[in-house]
């Protein structure tokens, strides 16, 4: 419609775990479920906060939540081995997405985060050249 004008970069922002293995992915996608159950409580506002921290979820409201569940993180999310993020991020790409960025903070281990991201960049960049 409007030719003349340059198109826009769109940039996504995801949740991202590039997994070591397809073990490795579920403990990423169960370790976002928890995280999105304590986000949309908070978000929410349905459970008290004392200084800074929200009161703690069940395992029991945690694995009940239709939306959050470990399935739905890993469909909803980049979370899968390198070559499953691979062909996640070339269909955005085909959208026509410009840029990714790497969403890490999901309450996993500092370890947890660092070896997801060198595997990103290890693995998974590459295709992108």
């Amino acid at each position: 419609k409007f030719s003349e004008m340059p198109r826009p970069q769109i940039m996504l922002l995801r949740h991202t775990y590039v997994a070591s293995s397809e073990d490795d992915a579920q403990v990423a996608a169960d370790e976002v479920n928890v995280f999105y159950n304590y986000f949309g409580a908070w978000f929410k506002n349905e459970r008290p906060v004392s200084k800074g921290m929200i009161k703690t979820l069940s395992p029991e409201e945690i694995a009940s939540h239709p939306f959050y569940t470990p399935e739905a993180m890993r469909k909803n999310n980049v979370i899968g081995t390198p070559e499953e993020v691979i062909a996640r991020l070339k269909a955005y790409e085909k959208l026509g997405f410009d840029e990714y960025s790497f969403w890490i903070d999901t309450g996993m281990s500092f370890e947890r985060k660092k070896a997801s991201l060198e595997r990103m960049i290890n693995d998974v960049m590459p295709a992108f050249k």
